[in-house]
């Protein structure tokens, strides 16, 4: 029969060891890279955001990023200053989110070295708008069992909502561009690319 203090320091040593192995299971990536491709009538718009936080949880396939809406860098320099200029308030829409899963996480082996596709579905969250998202992409695991994973999708806005976001940048921008040749597509292509230790 072991003695108290000897379970005791048994039971505290297994608590530790398990929780070490749990944490141990999610990844983590500090600097994701986020792409946005949109088209108007004159030309396409694309944003780059390379400070995009990540985590997956390599057990029960949970993923999940989240950026700042404002360290969008946009290829056009009109559009990017009145982006981050008082033009256009994105405080309303200071962050986006995703929330989801791997669904066929049974076909992945992290503890081989490899390629594999894999499925996902979730919830982008850009302010206060939802929409359940489902892609595929590659999953890599590298010799030094890192994991690179990187995702190309598209989304459709609705009709209203490129409305509401037409008529936003020509009461916000009109007297900055001119709006009559300018106008957002309902089509939005999104990159993403992880790395994750």
């Amino acid at each position: 029969m072991l003695r108290p203090m000897v379970r005791c320091s048994l039971l505290l040593l297994i608590i530790i060891l398990s929780y070490l192995t749990a944490s141990g299971q999610t990844l983590l990536c500090r600097t994701g890279h986020v792409n946005v491709k949109s088209s108007n009538r004159l030309s396409e718009i694309e944003a780059d955001n390379y400070q995009v936080q990540s985590t997956l949880d390599i057990n029960d396939g949970s993923v999940e990023f989240i950026g700042l809406t404002k360290s969008f860098s946009l290829e056009s320099g009109a559009l990017d200053k009145a982006f981050n200029s008082q033009y256009v308030n994105v405080n309303g829409y200071s962050k986006f989110q995703f929330n989801g899963a791997i669904t066929n996480l049974e076909e992945i082996d992290f503890k081989t070295h490899g390629e594999y596709t894999f499925d996902v579905k979730g919830i982008l969250t850009v302010g206060e708008y939802q929409r359940t998202t489902i892609t595929s992409g590659t999953l890599i695991v590298n010799k030094d069992f890192t994991i690179q994973v990187y995702s190309d999708f598209a989304i459709k806005i609705e009709e209203e909502n490129v409305k509401q976001i037409n008529t936003l940048l020509e009461e916000r921008l009109g007297s900055f561009l001119n709006m009559s040749s300018l106008g957002v597509s309902r089509d939005i292509e999104i990159s993403v690319l992880f790395n994750y230790k």
